[in-house]
């Protein structure tokens, strides 16, 4: 059954049933555009709050997407982190230049550590 993409697809949200659907019912909006009605907190959960492009799997998305190149690169030289993220968010960013050196050397060359007891 093909629905009218200019009509109501709006859906109930079961986060009041299921806690765990709150990221769910987030990742099928910022993918599909599909607003689920009662949700707590329906933002973009993958993209950025001012993408502007629409919605990636949607059928009818353009495989390079709506914009240029050149715009794709203005905005997101133009995104400002500090306004979407929350400060602790940003101090876990930020934590990295107090890390060991040896650790970030092997961080920089995608080195992953190891547990004491793994192998």
């Amino acid at each position: 059954m093909e629905l009218d993409p200019q009509g109501d697809l709006t859906v109930d949200s079961v986060v009041s049933l299921w806690r765990g659907a709150d990221w769910l019912e987030r990742e099928v909006y910022d993918m599909f555009g599909i607003p689920f009605r009662g949700h707590p907190d329906l933002r973009r959960i993958l993209m950025w709050e001012t993408y502007a492009e629409g919605y990636p799997l949607r059928k009818d998305f353009p495989l390079r997407g709506r914009f240029s190149r050149a715009e794709q690169v203005r905005q997101a030289l133009a995104a400002q982190p500090e306004a979407h993220y929350s400060l602790e968010e940003l101090s876990i960013a930020e934590a990295y230049e107090e890390l060991p050196a040896d650790m970030k050397e092997r961080l920089r060359h995608g080195e992953r550590g190891r547990l004491p007891d793994s192998e």
